[in-house]
């Protein structure tokens, strides 16, 4: 994977993302990386458990938000911080995304610890309004908005 390629930007009440990616996988390692960034200090989380789970989507707009809010709820719900992921994608009807596909995901990361994990915005979810996603030369750009 390559040095994170994600952006901060700039929105009114809540946290933007702009992501650039080679594949789709890569870009939601890149939004992974972006949320755990605006949550804490992402040298402060250590791959030690693994977690596995599925995220089944409609769209590539559907996949980002979707993956984002697992991310926010096991964060928020269960105390956890993933940080590292292998993800698998299979499509229902077409190579890219046309039709049902499932991402299977196996993550890692740790239960929260306050001794390492401080925190900077507790973000509630991933929206869909300002969510904008192209794949242009090779290319994916994706930007989401978080509700902070």
């Amino acid at each position: 994977m390559k040095k994170n390629r994600f952006e901060l930007l700039s929105h009114t009440a809540d946290l933007g993302l702009i992501i650039t990616a080679e594949s789709i996988e890569e870009m939601l390692k890149q939004a992974s990386n972006g949320l755990l960034f605006l949550l804490t200090d992402p040298d402060s989380v250590h791959p030690t458990q693994r977690y596995e789970f599925v995220v089944v989507f409609n769209s590539l707009e559907n996949l980002l938000v979707r993956f984002l809010n697992k991310l926010i709820y096991t964060f928020d719900a269960d105390g956890i911080l993933l940080c590292r992921f292998d993800i698998q994608i299979v499509y229902g009807n077409s190579e890219e995304g046309g039709g049902e596909g499932t991402a299977r995901v196996t993550a890692f990361g740790e239960a929260i610890d306050h001794t390492r994990h401080h925190f900077k915005h507790l973000v509630k979810a991933a929206t869909y309004g300002g969510l904008n996603i192209t794949h242009q030369n090779g290319e994916y750009k994706a930007t989401v908005i978080l509700d902070d």
